[in-house]
């Protein structure tokens, strides 16, 4: 038995010594498994040491740039107390930065400005959107100064409190600017309104007795103007007066281009008609002068364009006048033509005005069109002239969309010069070249015919004024009665019949506007045609006035005056 006992000890011994190597081997790869994870424990330690580095100095940059930015920073508590300010903010309230932590925000802000402090808040916790305000504020030095706040409120990351974190800018200096700018704006402005108002005042003055001298010699010069030796004189009253006036409109126009006033009233205009007119009033003058007038108009012109009417006259008259000033023989020449313009995807009326007068040089052209210059100073000597009309027909082109330039010029052999203007909404149609047959006399025309028994009230202060019109209304077959100021003009025309009411538009004791408006209350239908010698009256305004059924400037045409008393019979509106 001891036998057996001994022979199993050798497996024992040996089934130990088996698992005592086991044991090393599981001991030898637990040993190697902490040896990997202390391998990666330091890796993650080292990761982790470099990320808090790297944390670190972005804070160190984030407080820098938060601490020297040179915009004011302040965050605020929800009750408005400062919880940090960088140094900027510091400076501005001019206090040390610790020792305002902690305190109100208030206590820099002036009593006047609280309420908008507070609101602020408010605004800021109720919307959670960034929230503006300008409040006045006053540092440790007494120095009161305008801030603009801009803020937005947020929660704290660490304890979930609500802070406000603001921006303040000092804008002391930028809203004394504005002020300083807005003072200067007003005052110009001012100056405008007192320009516009003189305007206004010697367009008046000065427009209405040359009305009253042209409207004589019209009158003189149908009467008895079968006397040579009174002819001639009187054409020579009316020529000058008639050329005063136009340099008094041109000096007019010139202000209210500078002034920015100068106003446009786009219409559709008969192609035809105007051509012929001003070639009518053209011709006259050409033939004086022995210079031959030659227009040719392509046949695909439209029959109407969208333009100014008037001042599509006044910009060929000032250039067709400047060609015969500067034509002492030979000829001036129109040619009418469209011109597409593909970019714009529109067409432009061309008229090219070429002469066979004296040229310019090249010196001479960069003159052309400033105001108040003239290429040659021996030309106001020679030929007379202020130096605005090419100036101011430029800015009225410019003004109506298109353009005036000069096209080319040769010294002794003349120029040619383009205007060019939109056409807008068009009628194609062949256009002729006729010329329409001018009447003379100025009672020849069938509408001053169609005067005959009507019943006139003439509302004028100035008695020339007065009597002129009577004068042409009479001789035209009507029946007139003067008043001098708007309140007769409302108690004449309440109390009695009239066919037309002409209403000047400055009257004493109740002007035009107040009269004309008193009469329609009153229930009086009578048509009424405003009169005004004013710059600033304009045809859109008196289009919207239901007060009146027409305005015509002054001086007055008395065709014009005519046909508009027939048309306002008729019950159409009528500008003039």
């Amino acid at each position: 038995m001891l036998f057996k006992e001994f022979a199993r000890m050798p497996g024992d011994v040996l089934s130990r010594r088996q698992n005592f190597e086991l044991y090393n081997l599981e001991h030898m790869r637990l040993v190697e498994e902490l040896k990997a994870h202390q391998a990666e424990l330091e890796n993650q330690n080292e990761k982790l040491r470099r990320s808090e580095s790297r944390l670190s100095g972005l804070s160190r940059r984030f407080s820098d740039l938060y601490n020297f930015a040179p915009v004011a920073y302040i965050t605020f508590s929800s009750t408005g107390e400062i919880r940090e300010l960088n140094l900027k903010a510091s400076s501005s309230l001019g206090t040390v930065r610790s020792e305002e932590v902690g305190k109100p925000f208030s206590a820099f802000v002036v009593p006047r400005s609280f309420s908008a402090f507070s609101q602020h808040l408010k605004d800021c916790l109720n919307s959670f959107r960034s929230v503006r305000t300008t409040l006045e504020l006053m540092d440790y030095d007494d120095r009161i100064f305008e801030a603009e706040l801009e803020s937005i409120a947020c929660r704290d990351e660490r304890d979930g409190e609500i802070l406000i974190r603001s921006m303040l800018r000092d804008v002391t200096e930028a809203r004394k600017s504005e002020r300083e700018l807005k003072a200067a704006r007003d005052k110009a402005e001012a100056a405008n309104v007192a320009k516009s108002q003189f305007l206004a005042n010697m367009s008046h003055e000065m427009r209405t007795p040359l009305g009253v001298m042209l409207g004589f010699a019209d009158l003189l010069l149908d009467s008895y103007g079968q006397e040579d030796e009174l002819k001639e004189g009187l054409d020579a009253i009316r020529r000058n007066g008639k050329h005063l006036l136009g340099l008094i409109d041109d000096l007019l126009d010139i202000a209210k281009v500078e002034a920015g006033q100068m106003q446009m009233e786009l219409t559709q205009v008969d192609l035809k008609s105007e051509l012929n007119n001003i070639v009518n009033q053209f011709k006259f003058k050409c033939s004086e002068k022995g210079i031959d007038l030659e227009i040719q108009a392509s046949s695909s012109l439209p029959d109407q364009i969208t333009t100014d009417a008037l001042r599509f006259r006044q910009i060929l008259l000032n250039i067709l006048s400047n060609a015969l000033k500067f034509t002492a023989s030979g000829s001036v020449k129109v040619n009418v033509f469209l011109l597409p313009d593909s970019a714009l995807k529109t067409q432009f009326l061309c008229l090219d005005i070429t002469d066979s007068g004296c040229g310019i040089t090249p010196e001479q052209a960069k003159l052309l069109f400033k105001p108040f210059a003239q290429a040659d100073v021996s030309t106001s000597r020679r030929f007379g002239g202020t130096g605005l009309g090419l100036s101011l027909a430029r800015n009225l082109a410019e003004a109506l969309g298109g353009s005036l330039d000069l096209l080319r010029s040769e010294v002794d052999f003349g120029s040619t010069f383009r205007i060019k203007l939109p056409t807008g909404h068009s009628y194609v149609n062949h256009l002729a070249t006729e010329v329409l047959n001018d009447e003379s006399q100025i009672f020849k025309d069938e509408q001053m015919g169609s005067l005959e028994g009507l019943k006139v009230l003439v509302v004028e202060d100035a008695q020339d004024n007065r009597l002129i019109i009577s004068r042409f209304l009479e001789h035209a077959g009507a029946s007139v009665q003067c008043v001098d100021d708007g309140e007769k003009g409302v108690e004449f025309a309440s109390s009695n019949e009239y066919d037309i009411v002409l209403m000047d538009l400055r009257l004493p004791v109740m002007d035009g506007y107040s009269a004309s408006s008193l009469l329609r209350e009153k229930g009086c239908e009578t048509p009424i045609i405003a009169l005004s010698a004013d710059i600033n009256e304009n045809d859109d305004e008196m289009a919207k006035n239901k007060d009146f059924d027409a305005y015509l400037s002054k001086p007055i045409n008395w065709h014009k005056l005519a046909g508009t008393i027939v048309r306002c019979r008729s019950g159409r509106k009528h500008l003039h």
